[in-house]
């Protein structure tokens, strides 16, 4: 269903055909189906209250609703997802409903967020430095990179060991893909660090059957099973080197 006339009947159906494959590329990549996931739980709750519009009531009935299970935060992320969403898929701009974002702004008046947990320059050079490897090597080397580089959750999770140069007294990392799509390197020059990351390299079986630099590591081994995103999530990260610092 679209709420916009059908201005394209002359138009061939090649380019009609590439039109719709460019428009399917206007969302994220890495996040497109967590949008198509919110547009699908929408399209749902319409079909459930037997809604056919797409009008302002409609969204702010469907706000007012999920406000009761939903932090404000997570407001404004539906919000911005549908959004895009429905302006590729029923050329609607909700940013023009009013009243919608107005609502939006009141839930959010008196949200406090949580504050991010972070981790002080003492509080890693003593986990570099104290931890021991037989628990901690893998967070070692994910925490070197991870500081060093300023790389995210899953740029760590898609390290290559060709990604990295040991020129005996530097390692140079490359990042091949980045947010930004460029790709950048940074260096590692501390010989405490570049010990770490050797002992870890040693331990890596020769058997292993792919390049991803990172690999399951318990008890001062490693298997060739790669690590998950979700052992690289900041807040295990913190925690571990919390635990480990006590």
């Amino acid at each position: 269903m679209s709420t916009s006339e059908n201005t394209g009947e002359d138009v061939p159906f090649d380019l009609s055909k590439a039109a719709a494959a460019a428009t399917e590329e206007l969302l994220p990549s890495k996040s497109k189906e967590r949008y198509e996931k919110q547009f699908q739980i929408f399209e749902d709750w319409r079909r459930l209250k037997n809604v056919t519009s797409l009008t302002e009531d409609v969204f702010l009935a469907y706000f007012a609703e999920k406000s009761s299970s939903y932090k404000a935060s997570s407001l404004w992320s539906t919000y911005s997802m549908l959004k895009a969403v429905l302006l590729l898929k029923e050329n609607l701009d909700i940013s023009k409903f009013c009243k919608v974002t107005a609502y939006l702004k009141r839930k959010s008046t008196g949200y406090q967020p949580k504050k991010s947990k972070c981790l002080s320059r003492d509080q890693i050079d003593k986990f570099l430095l104290e931890a021991p490897d037989k628990e901690f090597l893998l967070m070692k080397v994910a925490l070197i990179f991870g500081v060093s580089g300023a790389r995210r959750c899953d740029e760590l999770s898609r390290m290559l060991v060709d990604d990295i140069e040991d020129q005996n007294n530097v390692l140079i990392v490359h990042i091949p893909d980045s947010k930004t799509k460029k790709p950048r390197r940074f260096v590692v020059v501390d010989e405490r660090n570049l010990a770490t990351y050797r002992r870890y390299l040693e331990l890596r079986p020769p058997s292993t059957p792919h390049k991803r630099l990172f690999l399951n590591y318990k008890k001062g081994k490693c298997t060739v099973q790669p690590v998950g995103l979700h052992s690289f999530v900041f807040t295990v990260l913190v925690r571990e080197i919390q635990f480990s610092c006590a």
